[in-house]
């Protein structure tokens, strides 16, 4: 199970992801994974890793400076 920190980045990945309309499958398709592996990370049955962090803030067209500012566990 993920720490705090990595429970307040995936939910605001899945704040983001849904308030923008896109869907879990297409997520998984562009990182090149299935839907059930990109749900496990969503839901923090598997780790997320840097490098999916970086890549999900990409999909997501959100820089990861902007996405850890939004929860609040870096100062710009």
């Amino acid at each position: 199970m993920e720490n705090l920190k990595t429970k307040k980045i995936i939910d605001e990945i899945a704040r983001i992801r849904k308030k923008d309309g896109i869907s879990c499958e297409y997520i998984a398709d562009k990182l090149t994974i299935t839907t059930a592996g990109y749900w496990k990370i969503e839901n923090g049955y598997t780790n997320l890793s840097v490098e999916r962090l970086f890549q999900i803030s990409e999909i997501l067209g959100i820089s990861l400076s902007v996405l850890l500012e939004e929860v609040k566990l870096i100062k710009l």
